[in-house]
């Protein structure tokens, strides 16, 4: 069997998995040996994939999480310097 201009491949089973095929137009041909060493092929079976988009967000990584917990440290660290250096300031009043 060929798929869309790939290199023959040998399948064993009735059905074949195309679920890797990515949006845009394929074909199919298909090729029957006999036991005798005979081999035809089909027509040329074309189809177009076009799968929806993922609509939904992606989640939440990791990396968001880290990022976001280093900008709350960043903001109360220095939210902690000027409350000391301002409280400092109204001591040597």
């Amino acid at each position: 069997m060929t798929k869309s201009g790939q290199e023959n491949v040998t399948i064993t089973e009735t059905t074949l998995n195309l679920t890797e095929l990515v949006n845009c137009s394929h074909y199919i041909i298909v090729y029957a040996t006999d036991t005798d060493g005979n081999t035809a092929a089909s027509e040329t079976i074309s189809f177009t994939i076009a799968k929806e988009k993922d609509t939904e967000p992606p989640p939440a990584t990791w990396t968001t999480a880290a990022i976001a917990t280093a900008a709350v440290a960043t903001a109360a660290a220095a939210i902690l310097l000027y409350y000391t250096r301002t409280k400092k300031k109204q001591n040597k009043k």
